[in-house]
Order: C-alpha cells, then sequence, then structure tokens
C-alpha cells in the first residue's frame, strides 16, 4: 500500500486535484499552522508524497470584479500577452512566453519571475530545517526559465469557481517537479476567499519558536494575493480573455455528413463523388462525405473535420475542442478570433461550393452551415458542488449530476455524423457559460 501511495502521480487538473485531495476546499484533514482572523496557514500530505501547504485567505476585496465570477482567473495566454505588452508597473519583473497553445485556457510555458514570497518561505523554512541539503529549495527554483503547464477551469467544483492549476516540469529527475493549485470563490458579502496550494518534497515540522516568524509569512502570502488579483493590468486582461476566443457550431446538417474536398487517392477508392463545375478554377470541383476515420476518429468532431477542411483549403486557422478545461459538444469548437477574422472571407468563399456540392450530392435545400458566436455547450458539467454531493474518493471516479441537452438532434446509429456518437450523446449535458 506505501509503494503505491509513493509511485501516485502529481495532479495536473483541479479535477485531479479533488480526487487525490479530498479534503482540499475543507479544514479536516489539515494541521494548521498559523491561524488569523481571516487568512490561515496549513500542511497535509499529499498521496503522492508531497508535502502540501495550503493558504486560505477570506474577505480578499477585489475591486472591480467581472460580473462572473467564474472568469476572475485569466488564461496563461493571456497573462503571458498582458506581461508582454503592460509590464508591472509595481516592480514585480514578470516575463511569461507561451510555448505551445494545447488549448485556451492550457499551455505549456516558460517564465521568468522571483515572487519576494517565495524566497520568504524558502529562507524560514530553511533555517527551521537545517537538515536539509545546501541549496534545496522548498518552494522556489533554483534556475529560471521554469517550464510549466498551466491550466484555467472555470465553473469547478462549484459554479463561479475558477482555478489555475500548474506543473513544474523541471527537474523532475531530482523529484523538484511542483503541483500547485489556485481556487477563487466567491463569498455571499461579494469578497472572495482564496485558496492557494503549494507542494514541497519536505516535512515541516514547525517549532514553537517560529511561531511569529510564520505570521509573517502569512502576511506576505495575503498581502501578494491581494496584491496579484487588483492589479492595473487586470481589467485589461478581463476584456482580452472574453474576446480572444470565440465559438463556431455546424448546424442544417440533416442526417448527413459534410462534405470535404477529395484527394486522388479519395477520388478511386470510393464512389460517392460529387463533381461541381464551380470549384474548377479554384481546383476543388470534386468532394467527398467527410468521415472521422479520415482524421483517426471513431466520431464526428467539428474541430477535426475543420481542421482537415482548413488544411485541404488553405485556410489557417486552428481548432480546439476544449474550452477552459470543459469538452464542448461534438457540433461545436473553438477558434481564436484574431485568426478567424483574417480567414474568414477565404473561409466563406470556399465554404460556399461545400454547400453547393452538398446540395448536388443531397438534394433539397438544406445544407451545413457555420455559425459564429454560438454559446458554448459542454460535454459535461457539475452542478452543485462537486466535493459535497461525493461521498468518497471511489465515488469521485463517477460522473457527476448532469443536465439533459433535449434539443440536440439525435442521429440514427447507422449514419456516418452518428458513428461513435451514441454513448457520448446518452452522457452528455448542457452547460453554456455566461
Amino acid at each position: 500500500m506505501k509503494a503505491a501511495t509513493s509511485e501516485a502521480r502529481r495532479p495536473n487538473t483541479i479535477e485531479d486535484w479533488c480526487f487525490l485531495v479530498p479534503h482540499l476546499l475543507s479544514r479536516e484533514g489539515w494541521q494548521t499552522l498559523v491561524q488569523k482572523p481571516s487568512s490561515a496557514l496549513l500542511q497535509s500530505r499529499g498521496p503522492w508524497g508531497d508535502t502540501l501547504i495550503k493558504c486560505l485567505l477570506h474577505d480578499v476585496v477585489i475591486l472591480n470584479p467581472p460580473e462572473d465570477p467564474a472568469y476572475l482567473l485569466v488564461r496563461p495566454e493571456t497573462r503571458a500577452w498582458s506581461c508582454e505588452c503592460h509590464p508591472d508597473p509595481t516592480g514585480v519583473e514578470e516575463v511569461r512566453e507561451v510555448r505551445e497553445l494545447h488549448a485556451p485556457g492550457t499551455c505549456l510555458e516558460n517564465f521568468w519571475v522571483d515572487w519576494p514570497w517565495i524566497r520568504l518561505c524558502d529562507t524560514l523554512f530553511g533555517i527551521l530545517h537545517s537538515q536539509r541539503l545546501p541549496g534545496k529549495l522548498c518552494f522556489g527554483h533554483s534556475a529560471l526559465p521554469v517550464t510549466t503547464i498551466e491550466r484555467v477551469r472555470r465553473n469547478f467544483p462549484e459554479k463561479g469557481d475558477c482555478s489555475l492549476t500548474w506543473r513544474d516540469l523541471g527537474d523532475q529527475s531530482q523529484d523538484q517537479a511542483s503541483a500547485c493549485v489556485l481556487l477563487c470563490r466567491r463569498q455571499e458579502n461579494g469578497h472572495y476567499t482564496v485558496h492557494f496550494v503549494m507542494g514541497t518534497s519536505e516535512h515541516l515540522q514547525m517549532p514553537s519558536r517560529a511561531a511569529h516568524a510564520i505570521r509573517l509569512v502569512l502576511d506576505a502570502l495575503r498581502c501578494e494575493a491581494i496584491r496579484y488579483l487588483n492589479r492595473p493590468q487586470t481589467t485589461l486582461e478581463w476584456q482580452r480573455d472574453r474576446t480572444l476566443y470565440m465559438v463556431l457550431s455546424i448546424t442544417s446538417f440533416g442526417l448527413r455528413l459534410p462534405l470535404i474536398p477529395s484527394l486522388d487517392a479519395e477520388t478511386s477508392e470510393t464512389g460517392q463523388l460529387t463533381n461541381i463545375t464551380a470549384g474548377q478554377e479554384v481546383g476543388l470541383s470534386t468532394w467527398v462525405p467527410y468521415d472521422p476515420v479520415m482524421v483517426g476518429s471513431g466520431a464526428f468532431h467539428l474541430s477535426e473535420y475543420l481542421r482537415l477542411f482548413f488544411r485541404r483549403t488553405g485556410v489557417n486557422v486552428r481548432t480546439y475542442q476544449f474550452l477552459d478545461g470543459q469538452k464542448l459538444l461534438p457540433y461545436q469548437c473553438v477558434v481564436q478570433r484574431e485568426e478567424w477574422n483574417v480567414a474568414r472571407d477565404r473561409f466563406k468563399s470556399v465554404y460556399a461550393l461545400q454547400k453547393t456540392a452538398y446540395r448536388r450530392a443531397n438534394g433539397g435545400t438544406a445544407v451545413p452551415r457555420i455559425v459564429e458566436e454560438s454559446t458554448p455547450r459542454f460535454c459535461r458539467e457539475v452542478v452543485g458542488s462537486f466535493l459535497n454531493q461525493v461521498g468518497s474518493q471511489s465515488d469521485l471516479c463517477k460522473p457527476g449530476p448532469e443536465l439533459v441537452h433535449e434539443s440536440f438532434l439525435e442521429i440514427p446509429d447507422g449514419t456516418g455524423f452518428g458513428r461513435g456518437f451514441a454513448d457520448e450523446r446518452r452522457s452528455r449535458a448542457l452547460s453554456p457559460v455566461r
């Protein structure tokens, strides 16, 4: 049993944190190091072997916060943009570089920053634990930049919650890779409760003589949290975050899949060809029904269809099936607004040929249409408190309570659109982001 615990993986997402640390947001299961009227510093043991240090802050005032509290924390790619275009005037130099955008709200990035409160933690706890190896830090990093995977998640574990998780992908060979989570929840009085949990490989035993110094560390953490959440750049970051991406939907597809420009190999292998004279000048006269197998998939997802469509028609737009840690229903996807605005005219002219070919192939007037500015609808969303609705870690493996989306078009399993679609249809839910 101990071996299994020591080999447990570190969490990557807030869902992982809630599964691996069921007491994450409660006071039970934590040893109190310092308790003050509106803040506390606590300690617990992570199942993957780390000691977890939790900073709990109540009644944090946010000036002019967004109307929806789930948007309090901005995406890491937005933060990187802000660091480059609007440096922090308070003197904390922070540089972020997005190396790879996995999906809106999830990215691999390098960052250069040396937070004063992290140096304070390392200094204090290093003095208290002289048995530590020289130069081995509990919380900070021995070298910059640091490579991390960062993820924003909204409306989990409760509606209105907003969290940011990150995993340090640094020197994992020496077991120094850290996992951290920041979760903000709005209180009834409009202020916020902030949970900040970070892991360290050191087991910290706090002697009574250090109580005053630890209180100073807690005060420093509170001041830094208030400063960070009320930076002058936050208004600009919220504005960019809400307009950075847009959701596309496919509608009016009937019972048949949309078409895709054919390749020579497909032309010779399939009999389902549709030729139109309108596309001859641009080399798009031959079309075939789209099949998810073309992209190695077993079910239709709009992001995959459009990605292949864009590649075959020379449109440069990236598509994503996930938004802020949640999977969109198959008939929706996300694109970056700036990319879409540049490519929109080209796409519309090419997609008009698809409509012509679709009518030629299937008859009638109904054709698949791409709708912009749609409301995102997710496959599954937790309603109420996820942590309060489960009784044990085993329960956390089960799907949470769901809202049934009754207006979605039911597709017979025998059609191309329904391939691999039936099981997902039975478990999906509707969840518009406001």
